[in-house]
């Protein structure tokens, strides 16, 4: 694959509760990404208009009192129209069926799924999660690749909780890169002047000893 082929769509959604069915959205975060660097080309959230009372658990009518999202909920965006600018976000920059990247992101999968059928066709059906990364990561180096103090400093607002994932993914991507330059590096060059005490050859019928 050429690099600058591989293309993700990152996306953070946050919600009234854990249950597409029933559940609402209530913010979306979207930031578009080229080659596997995760260069950034698009960024945007839009806070979710709301056409009826919301129900959710203290926990997450907590959570989103305190970082601010229900009082934005009045200038809201119809989740109808916030599907067509990310559709349109994604041909303008040439993302043609991308994966779908985030943390966790079969959570949000779901919840596009049914509140955004067309986006969900825009998508490729493969998930690119960085959750599932660093868990493989902690497994095999022994610790988190990001510092506990550096997770949700932002709690549970779309495009902070994207830059956490982003800066877990490219965190990954440059120790990968690390540690296949060292695999590839080449070994050492030893000298191959010989001994004065090493056996001569003589190549037309035997070993001979060394002259000293």
């Amino acid at each position: 694959m050429n690099p600058e082929d591989f293309k993700l769509c990152w996306m953070d959604l946050e919600t009234t509760g854990l249950h597409a069915g029933y559940d609402e959205i209530l913010e979306v975060g979207v930031v578009l990404t080229r080659g596997p660097d995760l260069r950034e080309v698009f960024r945007q959230s839009w806070v979710i208009k709301q056409v009826g009372p919301l129900t959710m658990d203290s926990y997450v009518l907590e959570m989103h009192a305190k970082n601010g999202l229900l009082l934005e909920l009045q200038g809201g965006v119809e989740l109808k129209l916030v599907e067509q600018e990310i559709v349109k976000a994604l041909e303008m920059n040439g993302f043609v069926k991308p994966m779908l990247a985030g943390s966790s992101v079969g959570f949000d999968r779901s919840f596009i799924a049914l509140g955004m059928p067309d986006l969900r066709e825009a998508l490729h059906y493969r998930n690119y999660d960085v959750r599932t990364l660093r868990t493989f990561y902690e497994a095999v180096v022994g610790m988190d690749v990001l510092p506990a103090a550096a997770e949700k400093k932002a709690a549970h607002r779309a495009l902070q909780d994207l830059d956490e994932a982003l800066d877990a993914a490219r965190t990954i991507y440059s120790q990968v890169n690390e540690w296949f330059g060292k695999l590839n590096s080449p070994a050492p060059v030893m000298s191959l002047r010989p001994s004065p005490f090493a056996p001569r050859v003589d190549f037309t019928g035997g070993a001979g000893r060394s002259g000293f």
